[in-house]
């Protein structure tokens, strides 16, 4: 994810989908807590897609108990 985030961090307009892919590639990378700090920091318009998102990182990682308050 390092060269991903660098890239990320280039870009001059980051618009939802970018945004929930981060979220998404945390999750799945089992860094779930990185992504968490991508949606609330970072979405100004939080949506259900990148919650999903989000709430898949917290089930995979096992943490079913935050993904259960995140619902």
């Amino acid at each position: 994810m390092g060269f991903v985030r660098e890239v990320f961090e280039e870009m001059e307009d980051r618009d939802t989908v970018c945004k929930n892919s981060m979220v998404l590639g945390y999750g799945n990378s089992e860094r779930v807590y990185v992504g968490q700090h991508i949606y609330h920091g970072w979405m100004e318009e939080r949506n259900v897609i990148c919650l999903n998102s989000l709430i898949q990182g917290y089930v995979k990682a096992g943490d079913i108990e935050e993904a259960f308050v995140l619902r």
